[in-house]
């Protein structure tokens, strides 16, 4: 239906298991990808953002497939070119925030309004 005009992938890989009419739609609007692996999806990105392993280089929460989840601490520290994911998240946001307080901000990106 395209009908996002921007998306952000996180530790996914929907450029490999969507259908080929969304990733053609991905390919046409600006795509965030926050990743620790490279695949088709990071191919689509504009922008790749590192992320950390959970339970191998920072500690987080996963969840059994019965629905109980398992906190796991962190084995090794991670490169020092990549954070985690909830940091990048938040830094993304605040950033946005502030260029959304800025008088006089064009945005360089004008969706399509025929895109709905």
């Amino acid at each position: 239906r395209k009908e996002p005009d921007c998306f952000m992938v996180i530790a996914a890989d929907p450029g490999a298991h969507f259908p080929n009419g969304a990733n053609q739609h991905l390919a046409n609007i600006p795509v965030i990808q926050i990743d620790i692996h490279w695949g088709p999806s990071t191919e689509l990105a504009d922008v790749v953002l590192p992320g950390s392993f959970i339970a191998v280089e920072c500690a987080g929460t996963s969840y059994r497939m019965d629905g109980v989840p398992i906190y796991m601490k962190k084995a090794i520290d991670k490169p020092e070119t990549c954070r985690d994911d909830e940091w990048i998240v938040r830094e993304l946001k605040e950033r946005v925030m502030k260029l959304r307080e800025e008088p006089n901000v064009a945005p360089k990106y004008v969706p399509n309004p025929n895109a709905l």
